[in-house]
């Protein structure tokens, strides 16, 4: 029989990068798993226990807690972001924590509003590379052609464009960074 998904909080006791790369990378091999990073901590739903020497294990009658109710916000992103993934392992063990401590409606919005920060991001990144494409092939017409002064002008206006998109993505990527961290840039 396979042992039950669990969730694992790990506090981030030395925030530094070289410390995150390494829990990361850890957390990262652990099969199955389910890794959410928060402001100041790690959540992993798992099989087994991760190999890091202060995960503890969140109990179904007793989410994590702090004062500044941190910790909770980053489990109720990590549950959703565990909801929105393919992970349904991963989600259940989360709601069965969840539910005891009456917190699916505040996980179902938080989903509900992480599936919207993704779409618009992802459609802007898209409808962005249509207008690149465009460009490009702008481009490339006026040289097949000879137009050599109108080549030199494309160009120039695709590179601003390019630089335009990353600042744009950046932009997006600030704003909603704690949910657009897990699936654009993971650590």
């Amino acid at each position: 029989m396979t042992a039950s998904f669990q969730v694992y909080y790990i506090p981030d006791e030395k925030p530094t990068h070289f410390y995150t790369f390494k829990i990361d990378g850890i957390l990262r091999q652990v099969q199955d798993s389910h890794v959410f990073r928060g402001d100041n901590c790690w959540f992993v739903a798992s099989r087994t226990l991760p190999n890091i020497h202060n995960a503890r294990l969140v109990h179904d009658d007793d989410p994590p807690r702090d004062e500044g109710q941190c910790i909770l916000d980053d489990f109720l992103e990590a549950a959703a972001d565990a909801a929105n993934s393919e992970n349904t392992n991963a989600w259940l063990a989360y709601k069965r924590i969840a539910a005891q401590a009456e917190l699916t409606s505040d996980i179902e919005h938080r989903r509900f509003l992480q599936q919207k920060v993704v779409l618009t991001f992802y459609k802007s990144r898209q409808q962005r590379l249509f207008t690149l494409e465009d460009m490009i092939i702008s481009t490339f017409n006026h040289l097949s052609y000879g137009k050599y002064e109108e080549a030199m002008q494309a160009a120039w206006d695709l590179s601003g464009s390019l630089a335009d998109t990353w600042e744009e993505g950046e932009k997006q990527m600030d704003r909603e960074y704690k949910i657009l961290r897990q699936g654009v840039n993971p650590i």
